[in-house]
């Protein structure tokens, strides 16, 4: 018997947002016998609005490809133009790129364990974790001078606006008094929770081999046991100059996937509190070098990749006179959108899909990039 329902409707115009998101299973009783997920209207391919515009331009509209992870596109596009133009960028904007990617991944996975909280039915810790990501969001404006989260800050050439002594000792500050602290009370009251453990422990598992036949990155191999993290495995930036530890687990059930998060925020507290270290070495001054875009390009094109919120975030862009003559994102919330959750094996009620499409850590607007 095939039934649909609605995960998510969107009525905002597809021009500028995703559309719907439906489930599409066959049910035997109550179980599932497959499982597809249907994301409706989300197919046109938003490089498209960029190809044809100048690099000073489209800097200002990459933010607006993701609300979870904007300064992660910010980054991957930088680095793909100062490598079309053998841009050396200075050693502390790198350093402070470092510091807003790390923050960023921070309210990421508290985002992500928002959604996976009220699928289980954890409601408080649900509303403790955003306003929690709410305080982060509340430092990177500070960063930006801005109060949209979506300007960019990340630039080819390297910081776009100077960040203070001042603003990095508040975020210094938020992260030994406060956020430091309360990470052991989520400990305690969610992820040593055995209300959670039981619903969650060999449950929604992911074989190590599908993840790897489906090229799977980010949290969700290193959740099967496999230790691959772009920032160390193909550092950029200044990221081989810090140490934090690649964490994995022996399966990929839904509470190894829940506590990856935990430890995700765990390395990326570790690499800013190093990298503020390394900030002390640098001159204030430097953080941007100016590109002169008419000037001659070392090469035509460039292809980058990162270690985004939810795994490898790469893109392929081609320039000629300094207008984008193409340009390609690629996101893991495809892989892991449109591969993964069709491979979900086992006997699941409908109910028990949105708490495992949660642990994919997949961002709708991400997926047909």
């Amino acid at each position: 018997m095939r039934k649909k329902f609605p995960f998510i409707v969107n009525r905002i115009s597809t021009e500028v947002a995703l559309g719907n998101i439906t489930f599409e299973f066959n049910l035997d009783n109550f179980s599932f016998k497959d499982l597809d997920l249907n994301f409706e209207n989300e197919r046109k391919n938003r490089n498209i609005f960029l190809k044809g515009k100048s690099i000073k331009s489209s800097t200002k509209l990459i933010p607006k490809l993701s609300f979870v992870q904007s300064h992660h596109f910010q980054e991957v596009f930088s680095l793909a133009v100062e490598d079309i133009y053998n841009v050396q960028i200075p050693d502390r904007a790198k350093i402070l790129r470092m510091i807003i990617l790390e923050i960023e991944r921070i309210s990421a996975s508290l985002l992500f364990l928002s959604a996976i909280s009220s699928s289980l039915g954890f409601h408080t810790f649900r509303y403790w974790v955003l306003k929690d990501r709410e305080m982060l969001l509340s430092i990177l404006k500070t960063f930006k001078k801005d109060e949209n989260i979506l300007t960019d800050l990340i630039v080819p050439g390297g910081i776009k606006k100077t960040i203070y002594n001042s603003e990095i000792e508040r975020m210094s500050e938020f992260l030994e008094k406060y956020f430091k602290r309360i990470l052991l009370d989520y400990e305690k009251i969610f992820f040593k929770n055995i209300a959670l453990i039981s619903k969650t422990r060999n449950f929604g598992i992911f074989e190590k081999e599908i993840l790897k036949k489906n090229n799977a990155t980010g949290l969700l191999l290193r959740s099967c046991g496999i230790k691959f993290d772009l920032r160390k495995n193909a550092p950029y930036e200044m990221y081989d100059k810090v140490e934090f530890p690649i964490y994995n687990f022996e399966i990929s059930d839904l509470y190894n996937r829940i506590l990856s998060l935990y430890l995700e925020i765990k390395n990326s507290i570790t690499i800013i509190e190093s990298s503020l270290k390394l900030l002390n070495e640098t001159s204030p001054e430097d953080f941007l070098e100016k590109i002169d875009y008419g000037e001659k390009m070392g090469k035509r094109f460039s292809f980058k990749r990162i270690e985004g919120v939810n795994g490898e975030l790469s893109i392929y862009l081609e320039v000629n006179d300094s207008k984008i003559e193409h340009i390609k994102f690629t996101s893991p919330s495809f892989i892991n959108g449109l591969l993964l959750i069709n491979k979900l094996e086992g006997d699941y009620k409908p109910f028990d899909i949105p708490v495992i499409y949660s642990s994919l850590f997949i961002v709708p607007m991400e997926v047909y990039l």
